[in-house]
């Protein structure tokens, strides 16, 4: 009869714990996905505030187009001036360029 009581209790025992144990790694998952899902989520929103771009001087112009898609971003006769255009235009993107067009509005020297 004691021995029925033991394994009852250790049972019970083994029972909680892996109960503990599958909760705690169920819980460890949702927080990894979860933290996935985020890292996601801010990749995109970072994706979104950047713009690749390609500048190319044309006489004493400077002329500023998406590398991806070709559209017209800006203008201006210096680096200030075509800086200035492009943060009244869009205010909250940010620009990237090769180094080769950094070089070329005067910005980056190599």
């Amino acid at each position: 009869m004691l021995e029925l009581l033991l394994i009852i209790i250790a049972s019970i025992w083994i029972g909680w714990k892996w109960r503990e144990i599958s909760a705690i790694r169920i819980h460890r998952k949702m927080q990894e996905e979860k933290q996935e899902s985020r890292i996601h989520e801010l990749a995109e929103k970072i994706q979104g505030t950047f713009i690749e771009a390609t500048v190319e001087k044309i006489g004493d112009i400077f002329y500023m187009h998406n590398k991806e898609t070709g559209e017209f971003l800006a203008q201006g006769f210096t680096s200030e001036e075509l800086s200035e255009n492009l943060s009244s235009r869009f205010h909250d993107k940010r620009f990237v360029m090769d180094k080769k067009y950094l070089n070329e509005i005067g910005i980056y020297n190599e």
